[in-house]
């Protein structure tokens, strides 16, 4: 009599739960990535902002209008003049400005199922 041999691998319900699970991961990081570089953009435009000389004794107006060149040099389109205030306060402190970023952006991941990111960071000019 012969003994079958134990079988070895994966199922194909097994393979297909795990493409499944690897796709709807995949559309998350998809949908997130642009998100977060974006807010990298931010970060990196206040960063530049921060070597501008005399920033830190700058009117609020020359601040924004600093801020938005950096901006658009650093490819964040999504913010406008307008979201600015929506988005970053400045915020007098003693001898310096404070920039409270509060960011957050959303977007479809299928019907009505949407993905929410929020950005929340305190930087000193």
């Amino acid at each position: 009599m012969r003994h079958l041999k134990q079988q070895r691998g994966i199922s194909m319900m097994g393979f297909l739960f795990i493409a499944i699970v690897l796709a709807m991961v995949g559309t998350v990081v998809i949908k997130l990535m642009p998100f977060y570089q974006e807010y990298a953009g931010i970060k990196r435009s206040i960063e530049q902002l921060k070597q501008v000389p005399d920033i830190k004794n700058s009117s609020e107006t020359d601040v924004i209008a600093a801020l938005m060149q950096k901006l658009y040099v650093n490819d964040v389109r999504s913010i406008t003049a307008t979201d600015l205030e929506k988005y970053i306060k400045i915020e007098p402190v003693e001898n310096t400005q404070k920039l409270k970023v509060d960011y957050a952006r959303e977007a479809p991941l299928f019907s009505n199922v949407y993905i929410v990111a929020k950005f929340k960071e305190d930087f000193t000019l």
